[in-house]
């Protein structure tokens, strides 16, 4: 399969870019050879399809998303190694906490483009209107991130 066949309803450029910026910001594979590089790479190829981006600005979310998620394993990763001192097990750690919370803010938005464009005679600009203001989010609000597979 072309990198470009994995969002067929996107112009091939587009998506050989976005896609190609992603497998371009990946991690390494601890063992990097060339066969798990390229199960990576599918990986997160297979991930933002999985996401089902409609536009430009929906696919840019999704390989926000897909890469953040793999730094924050990177992260985890890291702060697991034995030897590591507690001071980098507790920065890691952080690091990795501070990039599920991005990952997750950038699902939640996915979620509302995917559900505005869903809408009939709505367009989807990428910016929120001044008419949906941000809802400030209690320490007690679960963080429930609202994907849509389709197989």
């Amino acid at each position: 399969m072309q990198i470009a066949d994995a969002i067929p309803n996107l112009p091939a450029d587009i998506v050989r870019h976005a896609l190609g910026t992603l497998i371009g910001l990946l991690p390494r594979p601890t063992a990097d050879t060339p066969e798990n590089r390229a199960a990576c790479e599918a990986t997160a190829v297979a991930a933002v399809a999985a996401l089902r981006p409609t536009d430009a600005f929906q696919l840019l979310l999704a390989v926000q998303i897909v890469g953040t998620y793999a730094h924050a394993m990177e992260c985890l990763r890291l702060s697991a190694e034995p030897g590591r001192s507690v001071d980098l097990v507790a920065r890691t750690r952080s690091w990795a906490a501070s990039l599920i919370r991005v990952m997750h803010e950038s699902l939640r938005d996915l979620g509302r483009a995917q559900a505005k464009a869903r809408k009939p005679g709505t367009t989807h600009t990428g910016a929120r209107s001044r008419a949906e203001p941000r809802r400030a989010r209690s320490v007690t609000d679960p963080v429930r991130p609202k994907l849509h597979l389709v197989n």
